[in-house]
């Protein structure tokens, strides 16, 4: 979760966007041109610190959207202002199983992406990342295989992870394609029917 330290208006007393260097041991430091984002780290952990406009001249104030994610900016503005740890509050942390499913996924992005030739198929997805050391015996058998159905739905998410759910893992929650997702994943029904056919799209 990002702090962003917005531009104090007129008349209100601001920080200076030195002040929150004191203490604190910078990571990260990148401008853009317009804003400062800063990734900086103290006893209380890591702070991810987007400052707009850093030398306005009244200072800075820190600006919370009030979304569905309110009660973790707030924990991070604690954390920030050194008034309490994080903990838990907002972090995931994944059993052994849901570990070894990020990493499958992670592999079969691998497949998808590489750049050699020919693209892989769903079968050589499941071959090479799900089961390396299982015959997946004659094409009709693969074709009603539970092993192919395992395939597709670990290439749904990761898909899907790919294309915006990561953002989920980062605010600490695991989210599928299913789900209110459920439209997403219908629509990857056409490339996962080009990966049967060695085309990927």
């Amino acid at each position: 979760m990002v702090i962003v330290l917005a531009p104090a208006l007129p008349g209100l007393s601001g920080i200076a966007s030195q002040t929150i260097l004191i203490g604190r041991t910078i990571i990260s430091d990148f401008s853009d041109g317009h804003d400062r984002h800063l990734v900086l780290a103290d006893r209380n952990g890591l702070h991810r610190i987007t400052i707009v406009t850093p030398e306005h001249p009244y200072g800075h104030h820190v600006a919370i959207m009030p979304d569905d994610y309110w009660a973790i900016r707030l924990a991070v503005l604690e954390q920030f202002a050194g008034n309490a740890s994080l903990g838990t509050f907002g972090c995931l942390h994944p059993t052994t199983a849901q570990r070894r499913r990020l990493t499958l996924m992670l592999k079969v992005l691998d497949c998808l992406n590489a750049t050699k030739l020919p693209k892989p198929t769903l079968r050589g997805i499941a071959e090479a990342v799900l089961y390396p050391r299982h015959d997946l015996g004659r094409a009709i058998e693969w074709k009603c295989s539970s092993e192919r159905r395992q395939t597709q739905r670990l290439l749904n998410s990761a898909r899907y992870l790919m294309q915006g759910g990561y953002r989920e893992l980062l605010k600490g929650r695991l989210a599928g394609p299913g789900g209110k997702h459920t439209a997403s994943a219908i629509s990857q029904q056409s490339d996962l029917q080009a990966i049967e056919s060695g085309q990927l799209p």
